[in-house]
């Protein structure tokens, strides 16, 4: 079972503005079930993505000059390196805040979005977890010191990793035709890439402002990390069922996590303090 967290450490979070924490929506049997009994969070294979875009195989184009040898041979190759490569990556999404403006809206909070509550946190009877960025990044560079690990917001235009001019679209080198350098060639093409690869979405999504973490975690289907003293607290959904209700604050009272509900009142997102 996880630490409590130190009281000190998320005392200084209100829940009711914009406060650089990261939100991560789900079912409420997973947050009281998995997540908070075990103190990790579990990363899926990119692969299992819900957009239609991402769980594709997006290959590009292969360029060369002179004749190289047997290359259709090594062009084949290279696609089966480059699907084992983003095979290998596991995924975590959470939402973060809206970008600063001038006048504040109560939707600008990453704990308010009301698609992704009935998208992720099953239509509004689930959880949302609350995470301190730097503390997360932390436990995460801390668990895994040398794996390719990359974390940072999406970003979003209107075709995303589709468009026909992507930096993904084209690839050119020359070491893809000599066999003990094909892997290494493939292997820097993606990280050099990375940001386009795993972190560039069609601006259909944009709504969510998600920030990912991927991880080369090699062949196992999940992969898991403690979170830590990153978690700093619970927001249930609206629905969420009120005979749960005495369970839920039992868990976040003995990991002293502050626990919240959703509370719509003329049309804008609160969290009222559950005690």
């Amino acid at each position: 079972m996880t630490e409590p967290t130190d009281a000190t450490q998320i005392a200084d979070y209100t829940f009711t503005k914009p406060e650089r924490l990261l939100a991560h929506y789900t079912k409420s049997a997973y947050v009281f079930e998995d997540i908070l009994p075990s103190g990790t969070l579990r990363l899926s294979p990119y692969r299992l993505m819900r957009d239609p875009i991402e769980n594709k195989d997006i290959l590009p184009s292969i360029a060369w000059s002179g004749d190289a040898p047997d290359a259709d041979r090594a062009i084949q190759q290279v696609y089966t390196e480059l699907k084992a490569a983003r095979d290998r990556m596991r995924v975590l999404s959470f939402t973060h805040d809206a970008d600063e403006r001038s006048e504040y809206s109560g939707f600008d909070c990453c704990w308010a979005r009301p698609r992704m509550w009935e998208q992720y946190g099953d239509f509004h009877r689930g959880a949302c977890l609350l995470f301190d960025r730097p503390r997360l990044e932390r436990a995460i560079h801390d668990a895994w010191p040398r794996e390719r690990t990359y974390m940072r917001d999406v970003d979003y235009s209107r075709e995303g990793i589709a468009a026909s001019r992507g930096p993904i679209r084209t690839l050119i080198d020359e070491r893809i035709f000599e066999g003990k350098e094909r892997a290494q060639a493939v292997a820097e093409y993606v990280a050099d890439r990375h940001d386009a690869f795993f972190f560039l979405k069609s601006d259909d999504f944009a709504t969510e402002y998600e920030y990912r973490v991927v991880l080369a975690a090699g062949d196992d289907d999940y992969a898991y990390v403690e979170y830590r003293d990153a978690l700093v607290g619970v927001v249930l959904g609206e629905r969420f069922p009120e005979w749960q209700r005495p369970a839920a604050i039992a868990a976040c009272s003995d990991l002293a996590l502050k626990l919240g509900r959703m509370h719509w009142e003329h049309g804008r997102p609160h969290v009222l303090r559950v005690r």
